[in-house]
């Protein structure tokens, strides 16, 4: 399936810079040429390394669909999406059984490779198709060409510079909203401290 998801794409120079930038090149020596020429693997170490960044993964907690910021929800919620992690990936029962199952195997080692690979692909894929990015599959993560490297990397570093943009714009007026909660608290403090007891009124009254 296309992707609906248009954005430019990168030169490999500028995709390496980005990577290290936002903290997920799979090596601190990660250069163009590793885009330019990818190891097997390549793009699954950058989505992993993703994945624990920037989407919340939490094994006890309940998967969320959804991008918290609902209609009234509040700025808070906004940042939420945006600054924190999206919580939109957790423990499926079936990976679970799946892990489970390997127990019963002679040699389980030799396939947790291959449901690794499987795990971070469903996660990725899940993430990517939030963001309209609908063209990702498993050979990618295998084995991808340069071209589907800087297809995919660029389609991911489009939506981790809109983040960066939108986070620019939510962090003042976040950190304004908590100042001006903080000084409603404040104000209502000193109403309580001055004004008059009941009992004080009553006898005012009777007076």
């Amino acid at each position: 399936m296309s992707s609906s998801y248009s954005f430019p794409k990168y030169k490999p120079a500028e995709i390496v810079d980005a990577l290290h930038s936002y903290g997920i090149a799979p090596s601190p020596n990660l250069c163009a040429e590793d885009v330019e020429n990818p190891r097997p693997g390549f793009v699954a170490e950058v989505l992993e390394l993703f994945l624990a960044n920037f989407v919340w993964y939490a094994p006890a907690a309940p998967p969320a669909t959804n991008c918290p910021v609902l209609p009234r929800s509040g700025l808070i919620s906004a940042f939420a999406c945006f600054g924190g992690h999206f919580a939109c990936c957790s423990d499926e029962p079936d990976e679970q059984l799946q892990f489970q199952a390997l127990q019963a195997l002679d040699n389980p080692e030799h396939h947790l490779h291959a449901l690794a690979l499987t795990r971070i692909y469903r996660r990725a894929n899940a993430f990517l198709q939030s963001i309209q990015f609908r063209d990702l599959n498993l050979r990618d993560l295998l084995r991808a060409d340069r071209g589907r490297v800087v297809y995919i990397l660029s389609a991911l570093l489009n939506f981790l510079h809109f983040r960066q943009d939108r986070l620019s714009v939510l962090v003042p007026i976040v950190q304004e909203y908590g100042a001006l909660e903080e000084r409603q608290k404040e104000l209502r403090a000193k109403i309580a401290e001055v004004s008059f007891p009941s009992s004080f009124l009553t006898f005012f009254y009777q007076i």
